[in-house]
């Protein structure tokens, strides 16, 4: 049986990567929006497709320097 969107591993990292996210932003909305948004420290690629294609690591380090002040 072949199923459709992420495994059910990636989609409770996923909720983690929003809930971080939030924090980060202090609103959801800001945050959907980041998480959806090319990024130029992303490659133009957008938080939730470099999630997609490699994981949460990346994303959370560029998530970490933005709460810590270390990206514009």
């Amino acid at each position: 049986m072949n199923s459709i969107g992420p495994a059910p591993a990636l989609q409770g990292d996923a909720g983690k990567l929003r809930q971080r996210a939030n924090e980060v932003f202090v609103s959801e909305q800001r945050a959907a929006r980041w998480l959806e948004t090319p990024n130029p420290k992303l490659g133009g690629s957008t938080p939730m497709q470099v999630f997609e294609r490699s994981g949460a690591k990346r994303v959370e380090e560029l998530l970490n320097a933005i709460e810590y002040g270390f990206v514009a």
